[in-house]
Order: structure tokens, then C-alpha cells, then sequence
């Protein structure tokens, strides 16, 4: 037997014998085992867990509204929004999208009709899904732009193709600018 496979026999019966790495303290150094990172784990989870528990407390002592009760608010007749006087295109009146009046105009007219869709929609189903009510705004609007001659398609593509000219009319005509946030404010 030569020298090695006495060392492998005995497996480092002294200290001195064994490589460098197996004779480390581990009080000096410090090296995360596997139960130091599953009690961190554990300390985390719980901490997740106790967080969404007082969040489930929270939202359930909440005072919880009446979805009869919103729709009826929400639905209420309303007063009649009434469209600015300068917007002088209505649905059904055939344009040509070739300026940022109109666009603004056909913009500001759609947030209007858009609001109004909704609340029809609200009223005549009471159950409606996200995905239905979703569905049949875009059928409206699909039937909103082929009632003035155009598609969406092009609606769009003339915001992108001209969005600093669009830009610029807003700046200059602040009546737009208002009339234009007060029909997404409906």
C-alpha cells in the first residue's frame, strides 16, 4: 500500500492531515446553510401571509356598496350633456379627416357618444360583463366612424401622422383643450 490509499483508509485521522479546506472554523467564517435560508424563507412567507390577512380584514370591514344602489346613481337621468357649440359635426354627417379642427371635433364628439353608450348599455343590462360591455363599445364606435365616412383605421393613423400639427391646434385654440377634457371627465 502506498501512502495515498492509507490516507483514504484512515479518512484524515489527524487534523494536520487533511487538505486546507477541510480544516476551516466554521465559527470564523460564516456561510449560509440550508436551514438559514428556509427559516428566512418561513420568516418571509409569514410575513406575507400576516400582511394579506390585516389587508382581508381591512377590505372586509369595509362598508360594502349596493351594486343596485350604484347603478341607480350611475344611471340616474341626467341632465343632457350638451356638446360645445363649436363642434359642428354630428353623427351621420360625412367628413373628410384633412385638419386638426376635425379631428379634435370628431375626438371630443366620440368621448360624448362613448358616455352615452355606457349609459345605455348599464341600463339595458344590468349583468353585463367587462368583456360585453367591451364588445359592444366597439361596435359602437365601429358603427360611430362609418357613420361619418371614415374608419378608425384612418382616425388613427391621421393622430399618428400628424400628432405635433394636432399638438399645436390644441395650444392655439384653448377652447378645444377644454372642451376636450371636460368629455373625459363625464
Amino acid at each position: 500500500m502506498d501512502k495515498k490509499e492509507i490516507k483514504k483508509k484512515n479518512f484524515f485521522k489527524k487534523s494536520s492531515e487533511a487538505p486546507h479546506f477541510y480544516r476551516l472554523d466554521p465559527q470564523k467564517l460564516h456561510f449560509p446553510s440550508a436551514c438559514d435560508t428556509i427559516i428566512k424563507r418561513r420568516l418571509s412567507m409569514k410575513k406575507s401571509i400576516f400582511f394579506f390577512l390585516i389587508l382581508a380584514l381591512i377590505s372586509a370591514c369595509a362598508p360594502q356598496k349596493n351594486k343596485k344602489d350604484e347603478i341607480q346613481t350611475s344611471t340616474t337621468p341626467q341632465e343632457e350633456v350638451k356638446i360645445p357649440d363649436f363642434i359642428t359635426i354630428r353623427p351621420g354627417d360625412k367628413i373628410v379627416l384633412n385638419s386638426p379642427e376635425i379631428f379634435w371635433q370628431v375626438t371630443i364628439l366620440l368621448n360624448y357618444e362613448q358616455k352615452k353608450w355606457l349609459a345605455e348599455n348599464t341600463n339595458t343590462n344590468e349583468n353585463t360583463s367587462d368583456e360585453e360591455a367591451y364588445l359592444y363599445l366597439q361596435k359602437k364606435r365601429e358603427e360611430f366612424f362609418q357613420s361619418l365616412g371614415i374608419s378608425e383605421d384612418i382616425y388613427n393613423q391621421y393622430s399618428f401622422d400628424h400628432y405635433q400639427k394636432i399638438q399645436d391646434f390644441l395650444e392655439k385654440n384653448p377652447q378645444y383643450k377644454e372642451a376636450y377634457e371636460s368629455s373625459q371627465n363625464l
